[in-house]
């Protein structure tokens, strides 16, 4: 569902429905991050050994990838081992910025970011022998200048739930780690948040 790309410079996402074939050729949406500017990239990718490989076009640009899978995402998750409160820190531009994501055991998401915006959705693990979570959210409430105006909306995307791994908000601890990207009216992510 969603295919994020990090080029040195600058980051990208390419998003669009690409289930359930072998291989796909299409063209799909494609966001910079935090642009609220929509391209169109085509794509063609293939699954093969379990990984998945490819190449895009975008913006007179080819690129080529080639993704495995993560070992995590061959262990089974639950909406019971999935729930809890999330936390996440980070700082931008000497500017300390949190984060915090509820997500019960029946899916539900509840969220608010120190820039104002408030999350509401539902989480959904589409097949529990695999580590991967769907997401469906609504952002509002995001920032007095216009251009955080414009995150608000709807979103989806994907997760991973990392377990016992360095805590992103001090490297150190060890620590569940809910990692995430959504695309909705912009592209946000991919977050690390941990319980």
């Amino acid at each position: 569902q969603v295919l994020a790309v990090r080029d040195a410079e600058p980051e990208f996402v390419l998003h669009g429905d690409v289930c359930c074939e072998a291989s796909v050729e299409r063209d799909v949406a494609a966001r910079r991050y935090l642009s609220t500017r929509e391209d169109e990239a085509e794509l063609e990718a293939s699954v093969s050994n379990g990984g998945l490989q490819g190449r895009f076009d975008f913006r007179d640009r080819e690129y080529e990838f080639a993704f495995e899978p993560h070992p995590a995402y061959l262990q089974g998750l639950t909406l019971d081992a999935l729930a809890g409160v999330y936390t996440g820190s980070a700082l931008e531009q000497d500017d300390p910025q949190m984060m915090t994501l509820t997500i019960d055991p029946d899916g539900t998401m509840t969220g608010s970011h120190s820039n104002g915006c408030i999350l509401n959705g539902v989480a959904t693990i589409p097949d529990p022998a695999r580590n991967m979570v769907r997401l469906e959210v609504e952002l509002s409430n995001c920032g007095e200048a216009a251009s955080s105006r414009r995150w608000n909306g709807p979103y989806r995307g994907l997760g991973v739930l990392l377990r016992d791994v360095p805590s992103p908000n001090d490297g150190t601890t060890r620590t569940d780690v809910f990692h995430h990207s959504l695309v909705g009216p912009t592209w946000l992510g991919p977050f690390e948040v941990a319980r």
